[in-house]
């Protein structure tokens, strides 16, 4: 399926902005404010879910198997490690957006209270006005600091609203892609080896498998191919370390980027922001 590009010129004026923060009331979450015009998310997955509201423009983005278009209202419900990407659709001057990203513990309370199961949310868009209205409303107010909202009570009330009319549960969120006993191997070993340069060929030696053949049954068992999947592991490791106060440039380093700029230019497209705009909002939150 051919990808859907976007008209890539910002409106005369305009540019694009992105916060992404903690709450400190609320450790299991974190929040997106956005309005992005040229930012095109690489192939990637959140360990968190993915929760949010399209304000304005229309995003489109590939996710299971098929492309998606989020119009303004629309709701957006991606589960926990579930590969997508993210760019305008055709036509669209870019889109705006507010998002949640709540732990697979905090969605799982919020399911015990109306079901049993895994969550799994079957429809990536679905068009809610009143569960719309509600994650405006507590995201708005969140930004703003107002000290009644950011309290776990209300969110859990959202995910509930979310799960109760939205979701599934019951081992729904399994990938239907095949596994494969060198896919697992090589998981294992990206995960172990992921600050050196990993070449397909090596990967390719230790599976004892072609490098065609690695690539194929990788993709097919991760939904990334193997050197997807090392950037994600980088940028994930990456952005566990933003927590403390080892400089950008030793961060870059310790988890295999080539320099700060490569760093920067990857963790923006998985995560949506710099890695030093990610270290601010956390310190600032």
């Amino acid at each position: 399926m051919s990808m859907v590009i976007a008209n890539r010129v910002p409106p005369t004026g305009e540019r694009e902005r992105a916060w992404r923060w903690r709450d400190a009331t609320l450790g299991a979450v974190e929040f997106l404010s956005a309005r992005y015009f040229t930012q095109s998310y690489a192939p990637h997955a959140h360990e968190e879910y993915a929760i949010g509201v399209i304000e304005d423009g229309v995003e489109a983005f590939h996710y299971r198997g098929a492309m998606h278009v989020a119009a303004p209202g629309s709701v957006i419900l991606l589960n926990a490690d579930e590969i997508h990407t993210g760019q305008a659709a055709r036509g669209a001057r870019g889109w705006q957006y507010r998002m949640l990203y709540p732990n697979s513990e905090l969605v799982q309370a919020a399911w015990g209270r109306t079901g049993r199961g895994t969550v799994f949310f079957p429809r990536p868009v679905v068009d809610d006005a009143a569960l719309a209205r509600s994650i405006l409303a507590f995201h708005r107010a969140a930004e703003s600091g107002a000290p009644s909202v950011p309290e776990e009570s209300a969110l859990v009330a959202i995910l509930s609203a979310a799960i109760q009319r939205h979701g599934a549960g019951g081992g729904a969120s399994e990938r239907p892609l095949a596994d494969h006993a060198a896919a697992r191997l090589i998981r294992e070993y990206i995960d172990a080896n992921y600050t050196r340069n990993l070449s397909l060929a090596e990967l390719a030696s230790v599976a004892r498998l072609s490098p065609f053949h690695l690539n194929r049954v990788f993709r097919a068992a991760v939904g990334l191919p193997p050197h997807r999947y090392l950037e994600q592991v980088r940028v994930r490791k990456a952005r566990a370390l933003l927590s403390g106060r080892l400089a950008l440039s030793r961060i870059a380093f310790d988890t295999g980027f080539v320099d700060q700029s490569h760093f920067t230019r990857h963790f923006k497209r998985h995560l949506g922001v710099t890695p030093g705009e990610y270290r601010r909002a956390m310190r600032a939150g």
